[in-house]
């Protein structure tokens, strides 16, 4: 797995954190208060949908814990999901990437998903 994290300062967001490979367990891309205004989902390497599932949580479980957004990336493609308001992440800032809409379903996808988010933290 490839996570890359850059500060930025606040030139228009602190930080842009990348996962070249999210899969179907939890990470977290910070674990305190922050604030998401952009979702990037690269699928491509997926003929099959994928679901990026956050979570506003601590100790979130992918298939257990319900995820506070679930976001659709088509098969084969890339989608952008942008917040110009921001959206309050109080807790954290987990997600996880599966094969399967809604809480249920932990299995990753087959090929690596990319996503990138822009967040003030």
């Amino acid at each position: 797995m490839a996570v890359t994290k850059t500060v930025l300062g606040a030139i228009l967001v602190d930080t842009v954190y990348v996962d070249t490979d999210v899969a179907g367990t939890v990470v977290y891309a910070t674990t305190s208060s922050s604030t998401l205004y952009q979702i990037d989902i690269d699928n491509s390497l997926n003929t099959a949908v994928s679901y990026l599932k956050i979570y506003d949580a601590a100790d979130a479980t992918a298939g257990t814990t319900s995820p506070n957004y679930i976001l659709k990336a088509p098969g084969s493609g890339r989608i952008s999901y942008s917040i110009p308001e921001g959206q309050p992440l109080p807790t954290a800032l987990g997600y996880c990437c599966t094969n399967a809409p809604g809480v249920a379903g932990s299995t990753g996808p087959t090929n690596d998903v990319t996503v990138r988010f822009l967040f003030d933290d």
